[in-house]
């Protein structure tokens, strides 16, 4: 399970993942069947821009996972 907690989390997350998988961003971009542009994964991995939902969803499902809300634990 990968738990991100805050927004400028994500695209360092995105890169971590997408190198586990030994994808280049052109190799996530034929994933997701051209759905975005390399510039654009780019754009998120350094937290240029960040990606809406649809896209954010069509991301994950390309690696191989589901985004949920899981709650957090109270300690």
């Amino acid at each position: 399970m990968i738990v991100i907690r805050d927004a400028d989390a994500f695209g360092p997350a995105l890169a971590g993942l997408r190198g586990m998988f030994g994808l280049t961003q052109r190799g996530l971009v034929d994933e997701t069947d051209g759905a975005f542009s390399q510039s654009q994964i780019a754009d998120w991995e350094s937290n240029r821009f960040r990606p809406g939902l649809p896209s954010l969803i069509r991301i994950v499902n390309a690696l191989g996972y589901d985004l949920a809300l899981v709650p957090r634990r109270r300690s």
